[in-house]
């Protein structure tokens, strides 16, 4: 579809107000980094961001612009104070998503909001099956706090980020619409009532896994297959009974970036990472559909498109919902994305200084089989397997035969061997519960559905860039081959950001700067001081 062209971005975007949601998130950090390095005229950005108990909202933004890889562009490219630089175009404001209009007070909801352009909506608990007492108040009530917030604004506009996979049980080709009221089962529901009854449920249910089988089965009769994309599905369709100027975008998997902040940066759990890691075990299927489509799309080419509805949005000129996805004009199918796997495995294990479980394992190829051709081997056979062993290491008492000369001695090394191959046993078996959950968590997305999102609305706007910013936002991933990126990308990132977390260890951040970056020192007009120097 042809589209206007859009004037620069920097033009679109000089003195405008943003104020911004969950900017401490993935896919929120690298936004907010791009925004700044690039595009530095912004004229100030509201941050709302909930405080902790050991940290204030200010002091969890400046600990993560100080420390964050995602900033590090940022960073090198200011000169002089950064502080000074950030305090001219940022303010942090303590909000809480589950709260009347995020927690803020009527004065300072009317300060914020009067002169904001637009909000952009990122924040979201992206668990896929979370305790529902924890994804409503931010992924359903939340959303309907963010837009109550719209009538403070002159112009009330949002931009939502959601997921494609609300489309659920509709697989196939998913266009870019919403039908409001309509589930993907394609059942008439009421919103309002929906929302009130899951509630309920969650308000009178006594234990998180109650909460979790009672929505979760209201989702499924709905056509939603977990929690997060019902959540989320439940999120779009209130928008739609709202008076606010929406826009939904809605991206596919969420991966490693291609270049921003720097190729293969990554963090979190939730996204193709735990399917990684089973690869790297000695199973030899995966239970999954070889030729579906995986939709995966690096996390700085969903942080591009964003810029650019935006700068839609502020002109007028956006369409209602925005797929941004890759599988429509560049599919990978999941068996290929195994097979890359078992590539970047064999490769990582090549390394110097790999353990030699690592080399023997990385020769044990994972494929990719429907669940009803599975080998004998599969994690909740030796999920069974563990239990009966765990039990039977309990009840042996290696001592209650050996004369009692030798009990002492020789049968209390047995005792303590006995005893440690218990608990060997019992690492195992959690091992094989996590990846038992894993798989069933996983299979709506891996092997039950097919679907191809459709992309055209955020193609058109980028193909209609002005020239001058097509180095920087062009990004329309018809260029990305895969085995590159998932070899030289995707694996690199997960083995340095994702698996250690998944094995119990921790990812270094960034050094803090001396003396620590510190926010809020600096009370700047909402302009750019001529004293402050910009980006290089």
């Amino acid at each position: 579809m042809h589209r206007p062209a859009l004037p620069p971005l920097g033009e679109v975007f000089a003195g405008r107000h943003l104020v911004v949601t969950g900017v401490t998130g993935f896919l929120g950090k690298v936004w907010l980094a791009q925004l700044l390095t690039h595009l530095p005229d912004v004229g100030r950005i509201t941050l709302l961001v909930r405080g902790q108990r050991k940290a204030t909202a200010a002091q969890r933004v400046a600990t993560m612009i100080d420390t964050s890889p995602a900033f590090r562009p940022l960073r090198h490219a200011v000169r002089g104070d950064l502080g000074a630089w950030l305090d001219a175009r940022i303010e942090v404001v303590d909000a809480d998503l589950a709260l009347p209009d995020c927690g803020l007070d009527a004065h300072t909801a009317r300060r914020v909001l009067s002169t904001a352009d637009a909000i952009v909506h990122v924040a979201g608990l992206t668990d896929f099956q979370p305790d529902p007492r924890k994804s409503f108040p931010v992924n359903v009530h939340g959303t309907r706090h963010v837009a109550d917030l719209t009538r403070f604004m002159a112009t009330p506009r949002l931009l939502h980020v959601s997921t494609c996979f609300v489309a659920g049980a509709a697989q196939g080709v998913v266009e870019e619409r919403l039908v409001p009221g309509v589930s993907p089962r394609g059942l008439v529901f009421d919103v309002h009532d929906e929302i009130a009854a899951c509630q309920q449920l969650i308000d009178t249910l006594p234990t998180p896994a109650a909460r979790i089988e009672a929505v979760d089965a209201r989702a499924r009769a709905l056509g939603w297959p977990n929690l997060y994309t019902f959540s989320k599905g439940l999120g779009e369709h209130l928008l739609a009974t709202l008076d606010v100027d929406a826009v939904t975008a809605r991206p596919s998997v969420i991966e490693c970036a291609r270049t921003f902040p720097e190729p293969a940066w990554n963090e979190g759990l939730n996204t193709s990472g735990p399917i990684m890691w089973f690869c790297g075990t000695a199973f030899p299927a995966l239970p999954s559909t070889a030729d579906h489509t995986f939709d995966i799309i690096p996390v700085d080419a969903v942080s591009r498109w964003l810029t650019v509805i935006l700068a839609r949005h502020l002109r007028g000129e956006a369409h209602e919902v925005y797929q941004l996805a890759s599988g429509d004009v560049n599919p990978a199918s999941f068996g290929r994305i195994v097979e890359l796997t078992a590539l970047g495995k064999r490769r990582h294990a090549g390394r110097p200084g790999a353990r030699l479980s690592e080399r023997l394992v990385a020769h044990l190829d994972v494929r990719s089989r429907p669940h009803d051709d599975l080998p004998w081997l599969t994690p909740d056979r030796v999920e069974g397997l563990g239990r009966d062993l765990h039990a039977l290491l309990g009840a042996l008492d290696p001592t209650d035969r050996l004369p009692a000369p030798l009990q002492r001695g020789i049968g209390g090394r047995l005792a303590q061997r006995v005893k440690d191959a218990r608990r060997a046993v019992a690492k195992a078996n959690r091992t094989s519960s996590r990846l038992v959950r894993m798989l069933e968590v996983y299979r709506p997305f891996i092997h039950d559905h097919d679907w191809t999102f459709v992309t055209g609305n955020v193609r058109g706007d980028v193909a209609a860039l002005h020239p001058d910013d097509r180095a920087v936002w062009h990004d329309d991933i018809t260029d990305l081959c895969w085995r590159t990126y998932w070899l030289d990308v995707q694996y690199t990132g997960m083995v340095r950001w994702a698996f250690p977390l998944m094995e119990g260890g921790t990812v270094a951040e960034d050094p803090p700067s001396e003396p620590a970056l510190a926010l809020g020192r600096h009370r700047a007009p909402w302009h750019v001081d001529d004293a402050v120097q910009g980006v290089a």
